[in-house]
């Protein structure tokens, strides 16, 4: 199981190692199990109108965790904010939401429901971006290391990848319609991890894509991973440098790589010399991976970096194979 944990302490340690002082990051909302993000609460460093808030008027309530639902998941929520119309409507103040849910795997349709609640529920935080991790529609391949993914010619293989293709994002058809909607209707921006079905691509390959969709409800662009890891290269494609773009949000140029591309020099480049200055890491979860790299992009590219990961636990995966 992936821990959040790390990643909203690098957030943390990012924010205070910006060195552009005119521009702040507000964050009010953050998924995750919420026993263990509960203990590092007091390293969190939150922004109310420029100010930091203390770890001890975030403990007497200033920050406070709310279990969601019973699945384990929780939200961080802001209570006794401020939340003035000056404060949401500062262009150099950016509210950002930090979703960090588990898919409902291998179902399309109902993940994409989950993440619309979540961006509805980031909307009335008053966030203007809200964030998802890597390949949460319809999840992270996780069977490929535990099932012999490699096994040639397997008729398990072929069902479970059939099934993926099957529930894979197909912007071209539809998929993301209500999503996009949704977007517009709160008039706030989505970051979201997919798995894509390239209809530019024969319909046949498949991709892990970070797609952004605008405070209008536009697809402004589908970033497809450079290089998948390990064995995501048995489902996934190798993508393309057309989606390294940056987009405007207020005062913020706002860019996003997908997981291990965070490591790669040069995908990071493209996105600096576009004037990024908060940069989106999306991540299927682990600690191992986000605890060095986010500082570290933070220091090197002096912005803001939110690394947000997915969260999949072995119900989720058995009830799929239950089915």
């Amino acid at each position: 199981m992936p821990s959040p944990v790390a990643e909203l302490w690098d957030i943390s340690y990012c924010l205070s190692q910006n060195f552009s002082k005119s521009r702040q990051i507000l964050i009010v909302l953050a998924c995750s199990p919420m026993t263990m993000v509960t203990a590092r609460l007091p390293r969190m460093l939150l922004f109310r109108a420029g100010r930091r808030i203390q770890a001890s008027e975030a403990a007497s309530g200033y920050a406070r965790y709310l279990r969601h639902n019973q699945t384990g998941e929780s939200h961080l929520a802001l209570q006794n904010f401020p939340m003035d119309e000056t404060l949401s409507n500062d262009e150099n103040i950016l509210t950002i939401g930090l979703a960090q849910i588990a898919p409902v795997w291998m179902d399309r349709a109902a993940t994409l429901a989950k993440v619309e609640s979540y961006v509805d529920h980031a909307a009335r935080q008053r966030c203007r971006l809200v964030v998802f991790g890597e390949a949460l529609v319809p999840g992270y391949p996780f069977w490929l290391e535990h099932t012999g993914g490699a096994r040639f010619n397997s008729p398990l293989q072929k069902a479970i990848f059939a099934e993926y293709a099957v529930q894979a994002v197909q912007p071209e058809a539809g998929h993301l319609d209500q999503l996009c909607a949704a977007a517009a209707r709160n008039g706030i921006a989505i970051y979201l991890g997919c798995v894509e079905r390239a209809a530019d691509r024969g319909g046949h390959s498949l991709y892990c894509s970070l797609v952004f969709i605008d405070q209008r409800g536009e697809i402004r662009s589908v970033h497809r991973k450079l290089m998948p890891t390990y064995e995501e290269r048995l489902v996934w494609s190798a993508g393309d440098g057309h989606g390294l773009c940056t987009h405007k949000i207020g005062a913020f140029q706002v860019g996003g790589l997908n997981c291990w591309e965070n490591w790669m020099p040069l995908a990071r480049s493209s996105l600096y010399a576009q004037g990024e200055n908060l940069h989106v890491a999306v991540w299927p979860g682990g600690t191992h991976n986000t605890r060095d790299i986010t500082r570290f992009i933070a220091m090197e590219s002096r912005s803001y970096v939110a690394s947000v990961s997915g969260l999949m636990r072995r119900e989720d995966i058995w009830r799929f194979f239950l089915r």
